[in-house]
């Protein structure tokens, strides 16, 4: 890294290009092409993720969202899709109970006499 900047210094190698127009506003940064990408060197070149990468990045994303009590249920469950259709089973029956006790809760309510109605309806 030091080799680097010395030579841009000295003049060896050529210095960045300034991200200010004559305006001063900030150029727009150009999309990489292939070309680009090729007349880049090696070390800053994008590489491509293989499919394993790709599956733990999707899996940290999900752990980081998620719960840790939750996480540690479906952690063992191998592949994101796995994991995913566990996390769907999941809240999809927290939500199954949750309105069949609002349900039980809603027909449990009544009205007492000579109450404020306006009370009532709000409380439901």
């Amino acid at each position: 890294m030091l080799e680097a900047t010395q030579s841009t210094l000295d003049g060896t190698a050529q210095e960045p290009t300034d991200p200010v127009t004559d305006n001063g506003r900030l150029k727009p940064v150009p999309t990489p092409t292939e070309d680009t990408e090729e007349s880049m060197p090696t070390i800053m070149r994008p590489r491509q993720l293989t499919p394993a990468e790709e599956e733990d990045i999707v899996k940290q994303q999900i752990a980081g969202t998620i719960p840790d009590l939750l996480f540690m249920k479906i952690h063992g469950f191998g592949s994101v899709q796995n994991i995913w259709e566990a996390l769907v089973r999941d809240f999809e029956k927290k939500s199954q109970m949750a309105s069949v006790d609002l349900r039980r809760h809603l027909q449990e309510e009544k009205y007492a006499e000579k109450a404020d109605v306006h009370a009532h309806f709000t409380k439901l």
